[in-house]
């Protein structure tokens, strides 16, 4: 779904040109300490006298013990999603970009229920889309989340069966190549997406879902509104 159509969930994947779419111890054996002393023979020259043998006591070496100097690896942080706030539209409507790029990118039919609302148009078309790509293998590679520059409305109304509907109408940023790709499962691209090089405004319908809190709205439906004159 490529937000640049007029309307972002409107055209299926089967036509995506149009569409929006680490040994053993090898340490060597220690010196004998219990080899014979040799005993020297006398000497009828200069007798020798044996002084005891003095005892050195044991060098007191103080090499520093080897600090392991690798550091245990630090996991990184565990990957939790963002908490977005109720009323942070840029927010919201990025993230829900984010999502709407990943289905794509592997297509997965239980996964609909992160980016639409369920039994809206956008489930029962997205649905659609990408049922169609999976029964053909194909996915999009290369795709970006757009970036919203500015929210020009955003009005919530009454609240619906599943809580408050709100419908945003926002600005997005000119795309940057190089294009997305349709590809299929043996990587060939079949199709190369088009690029907006001009601001888009688009408008989302978003109904509100309280039982994520990583981010609290779905979309209901979503149109593409042009190029901003």
């Amino acid at each position: 779904m490529h937000h640049r159509r007029n309307r972002v969930m409107s055209l299926t994947i089967a036509a995506i040109r149009i569409a929006v779419l680490a040994g053993c111890n090898d340490d060597e054996p220690a010196a004998d300490s219990s080899s014979p002393t040799t005993e020297h023979a006398p000497t009828t020259e200069v007798p020798t006298t044996s002084s005891p043998a003095t005892t050195a006591p044991p060098e007191t070496t103080t090499t520093p013990a080897t600090v392991a100097q690798t550091t245990a690896a630090t996991p990184p942080p565990p990957t939790t999603p963002p908490t977005i706030a109720p009323d942070d539209w840029e927010a919201i409507l990025e993230e829900l970009s984010r999502r709407r790029v990943a289905l794509y990118a592997a297509p997965d039919l239980t996964r609909i229920g992160e980016y639409c609302a369920p039994g809206s148009d956008c489930a029962m078309e997205l649905e659609t889309q990408l049922s169609d790509a999976i029964a053909k293998g194909q996915h999009i590679e290369g795709q970006h989340p757009f970036d919203v520059t500015s929210i020009e409305q955003a009005l919530v109304g009454e609240p619906s069966p599943v809580g408050p509907v709100a419908s945003v109408i926002f600005v997005i940023a000119p795309e940057t190549p190089p294009p997305a790709r349709l590809v299929d499962a043996a990587g060939n691209v079949i199709d190369e997406l088009s690029l907006a090089s001009t601001p888009t405004r688009g408008a989302f319908t978003l109904a509100s879902w309280k039982s994520d809190p990583s981010l609290p709205w779905r979309v209901v439906l979503a149109e593409d509104l042009g190029p901003v004159p």
